[in-house]
Parts: C-alpha cells; structure tokens; sequence
C-alpha cells in the first residue's frame, strides 16, 4: 500500500466480479477449486470487513543486509524473500483479522 499502480494480477476466472456490494479487498486461494475453475495463489475479490490470515512485508535496505542463513537481517518469525522480509499471521481462525486492523499492526 505504497500509492504504486499495481503491476501484476493474478485473479481467479471470472474475477474481481464485485459480487457483493463493497467487495474491496483481496485474498488468495490457498488451494485449488476444480469446482470453480480457481487455483491455489489466484486472487478474489472480497469485502474488506471479512476476516482472514495475513501476511505482512517490509522492504530491507542495504543497512540491514547481512550475511549468513538471514542475510536480510529479518527479525525472528520473520522469512526473507528477494529485498523483503515477510511474516504471516492469524494462522489459527481466533487471529484473523480484517483488512484495517491487520494493516494498522505493520505500518
């Protein structure tokens, strides 16, 4: 959520549909849906008041590089990837949040 324009989508057939009115957010799939055509990593779109696991990101600057098994320097529960560092929460339904109360945690 950096004012950048988006630069690559990976929707799932027939998607974002706005189904429901306020349909504003994302959510991966986590697995595959023959039913409805849907593969596991493919976006839907869906109410921002919904809630789910996230996973929050931060970019790494060349400070806080390193070496080593972290080169990144992430902090512990945190997983490096490429020039970020990544942390997924609300693994277990009682930690699910919405949108707005998942990204008001990281920022």
């Amino acid at each position: 959520m950096d004012g950048s324009k988006m630069t690559f989508t990976n929707w799932a057939p027939g998607e974002p549909n706005g189904a429901e009115s306020g349909e504003n957010g994302v959510e991966m799939y986590a697995k595959t849906n023959y039913e409805f055509g849907s593969k596991a990593g493919s976006w839907n779109d869906i109410w921002v008041d919904h809630h789910k696991a996230y996973i929050c990101s931060h970019p790494v600057t060349p400070t806080e590089s390193g070496t080593g098994p972290n080169p990144l320097n992430c902090p512990d529960g945190w997983v490096p990837y490429r020039h970020f560092c990544y942390k997924l929460e609300g693994a277990q339904e009682s930690g699910h949040k919405s949108f707005d109360d998942a990204n008001g945690l990281f920022l």
